[in-house]
């Protein structure tokens, strides 16, 4: 089913002016293909302490080089209820004046409160883009665990100062005059001031009592075990000195003692086979929750599938991959993103993220068709080629890659294959490539008949048959001058000539067969082409002799008769075509 929108621009948020009670966290240009109109749908985020009741905005539309377009519009969103943090504006549409407009900016004109205090514009600052934060100490786990010990048990990105804000490690919004996050309870000074060689030291201590801790774990599992061995041995040699002593006991007793070192031994087997493997993998599963990937499949791996490890192995190689494409997709690299996002099936959110990278992805291999970069393109849309869309402009790329490769004929028969609905929607950038592959296929074939070049021109849109017109009626004007033409002298006797015309390469070319002329004759030349439309008003110089005596003549045909004329002519009886 055709798509009723199209995405034209996209605003890529967080936005932030000075003072302002909302973020702009994103927004988008759509195409409305069934009214033919434009609009704009943005999402704020409200950063103030207070509730949103209401807030008016003002949209400025702008051309595709970012020239104003008439007056903005301005817009109200009412009825609210909207508490700190919370996002809301996403399902309200704004239809813009004029439809040419292909890119717009946007700005908060006034906010009203739930307390009926009211925030207003004044300054007029400029709303710009809040960069993304890097993640915090992303190489060092052992830090980062650290730092949410010793300061915010939330961080997961660095602290920011924008403006009038800053951004907890935690990912809040908070106002300058805040000394608390909102979210995390977290001191806003403890985070600006933190002391990283504190940290470091303090991590290298828990380090060092965790190190202390597990070889005292190990030294105390040791001496059990030996001090289990060695009663085990007591055991067996008082066992053994009993045996001597008592041989001749019954078989009873026997029985027992070995009943006693099979006891002995299930407790051995259980401490190699549960004890120390239980360790292992609660040390893997703490690497993996710690993000340590690699470690934590290598460790999963050694445990020989003891417990869930094979299924641990398989959630520590997805968490991976959805991390890297989270992280792909937050610098605009779709690609990358949907290569990792597609083996992931519907792991977490991953059919939801892949359909946030599709209009991107199509976006971007618009712009490389646009730029003549189909190969890119190409390789861009076989990552959607389940989508319907795409697969269409698989096929028109792969036709743009065979006519650039000068593959005319090739290029003629992929853009045929075309679905006629495509067509449609993109009409105007597939007749310009169709109409160039049928005129491309006629001056590239090495022989064409008249009759097959007229056909492929016959298929030319009418939109671009214009642009080769007088060739095409050179062509139907040479096509009826082909046939049979009768010679009869004034002895009686008929001479015959057969002409048919073709083309090499676009060039016209013809050939000649005779019955009783003696001597041979030249190809046809000197086409002589009408100066105005008039039908006809051509003629094919066609230059022989009747004997190898005989001087030389000219037999010179129009499509409505032929005469001949020179001194080697006999007689004054001009040709005719036999029909």
């Amino acid at each position: 089913m055709e798509k009723r929108y199209t995405r034209l621009y996209s605003i890529n948020g967080p936005l932030y002016s000075n003072g302002s009670p909302v973020l702009i966290s994103a927004g988008a240009l759509l195409n409305d293909h069934v009214t033919g109109k434009v609009l704009s749908q943005l999402k704020f985020r409200n950063i103030s302490l207070k509730k949103i009741k209401a807030l008016k905005i003002e949209v400025t539309p702008k051309d595709t080089v970012g020239r104003n377009l008439g007056d903005s519009v301005v817009y109200q969103y009412l009825d609210l209820q909207i508490k700190r943090d919370e996002e809301f504006g996403q399902k309200e549409a704004i239809y813009l004046p004029d439809p040419s407009t292909r890119t717009f900016s946007v700005r908060a004109l006034e906010a009203a409160f739930t307390d009926n205090s009211i925030w207003a514009e004044e300054d007029g600052s400029p709303w710009e883009q809040i960069e993304q934060p890097e993640e915090f100490l992303k190489n060092d786990g052992e830090m980062l665990k650290q730092y949410r010990m010793d300061i915010n048990r939330e961080a997961k990105q660095k602290l920011q100062l924008v403006k009038d804000l800053w951004i907890c490690t935690c990912g809040a919004v908070n106002r300058r005059e805040e000394t608390k996050c909102h979210s995390c309870n977290t001191n806003f000074a403890s985070m600006s001031n933190a002391d990283m060689d504190e940290l470091k030291k303090n991590c290298a201590l828990r380090l060092e009592k965790e190190e202390a801790e597990r070889l005292a774990a190990e030294k105390r599992l040791a001496e059990e075990q030996a001090e289990k061995e060695r009663l085990a041995a007591e055991r067996e040699k008082a066992r053994l000195i009993e045996q001597e002593e008592k041989r001749k006991k019954n078989e009873k007793r026997l029985k027992a003692a070995v009943a006693a070192i099979a006891a002995l031994t299930a407790v051995m087997l259980i401490l190699t086979k549960a004890v120390i493997p239980n360790a292992k993998y609660a040390s893997a599963l703490s690497l993996m929750e710690e993000g340590e990937y690699e470690e934590a499949v290598s460790t999963f791996e050694r445990l020989n599938g003891y417990k869930e490890s094979d299924a641990m192995i398989e959630e520590c190689r997805k968490r991976e991959n959805y991390e890297e494409a989270k992280d792909y997709m937050s610098k605009q690299d779709y690609v990358s993103a949907l290569k990792k996002l597609k083996p992931l099936g519907d792991y977490r959110d991953s059919l939801e993220l892949i359909e946030e990278c599709k209009p991107m992805l199509i976006e971007q291999a618009a712009q490389k068709i646009q730029g003549q970069y189909y190969s890119e393109a190409r390789e861009i849309l076989s990552l959607l080629k389940e989508d319907a869309d795409c697969k269409q402009w698989i096929k028109m790329v792969d036709a743009m890659i065979a006519y650039n490769e000068k593959e005319y004929t090739r290029a003629y028969y992929l853009f045929k294959n075309v679905d006629t609905s495509f067509v449609e929607k993109n009409k105007e950038l597939y007749e310009g490539w169709f109409s160039a592959s049928c005129c491309m296929t006629i001056m590239s074939k090495k022989k064409l008949s008249v009759d097959d070049a007229l056909k492929l021109y016959a298929e030319i849109p009418e939109s671009h048959k214009d642009d080769n017109k007088e060739y095409f009626d050179s062509l139907r004007k040479l096509k009826k001058c082909a046939g049979t033409y009768v010679y009869k002298s004034d002895q009686g006797k008929s001479y015959k000539l057969e002409l048919d015309y073709w083309l090499e390469e676009g060039k016209m070319k013809a050939d000649v067969s005779y019955e009783n002329f003696s001597g041979t004759f030249d190809e046809p030349g000197n086409v002589s082409l009408p100066e105005d439309d008039k039908d006809y008003d051509f003629q094919i110089h066609v230059a022989g002799r009747l004997s190898s005596r005989s001087k030389a003549f000219t037999i010179n045909i129009n499509p409505e008769h032929a005469n001949v004329k020179g001194p080697g002519a006999f007689g004054s009886n001009d040709c005719y075509r036999d029909e």
